[in-house]
Parts: structure tokens; sequence; C-alpha cells
């Protein structure tokens, strides 16, 4: 199988850290940590990245959540991503997991 296992770096918005996307199979998993470098409430603001095509969920607002500064990342089918809390300037651990096609 093609995506039997692929790993891919991703930077999500307000920090120059990376994520890790994981896929095996049709499972896709988020991990990692990261120092958020900006503040200030999002409801539903888009960010500019997106998730790259192998990575993207079959639903729409697929979680990202950053539980240390309550911060959310929504990833739709295809690839964009609305921006919900406030990221804090913090530090968090991220985690997030879908189905792909």
């Amino acid at each position: 199988m093609v995506w039997n296992s692929v790993t891919q770096p991703w930077k999500p918005p307000y920090t120059s850290d990376s994520l890790t996307l994981c896929r095996i199979g049709r499972i896709v998993t988020i991990n990692g940590n990261v120092k958020f470098t900006g503040s200030g409430t999002q409801n539903y603001a888009m960010a500019v990245e997106t998730i790259p095509e192998a990575f993207r969920p079959l639903a729409d607002q697929s979680i990202i959540s950053f539980p240390s500064c309550g911060f959310s990342l929504l990833v739709m089918r295809d690839g964009k991503v609305q921006m919900l809390g406030d990221p804090k300037s913090a530090y968090s651990t991220a985690h997030g997991c879908w189905m792909s096609e």
C-alpha cells in the first residue's frame, strides 16, 4: 500500500515549531510540542497554513487540540484550517487524529 506509513513535519499557525503528521493506512495522527509566538482570541479565523493533501481528513472540523492553552485547530477536508481560542504565547503539546481517504 502506498500510504502504509508516511510522516511529514507541519508548522501550525503562531509558531515556528513543527508538529509531526503521521499516516498509517487511512489513520492520520498529529503530535508534538510547540511554543506559540503570539496571542489573541481567534473565532473561526482561517489560518494561512494548510494540511498537505495526503493527510487531509474525510470529515470537516477534525480537531488538533493544544490543551495547555485552550487553543484548537479545525481541519477541513480541503486542508484549510480554522483557529479557535487563544494560543496565549504558551508552550503546549498538540494532539489530533482522524480518518483520511
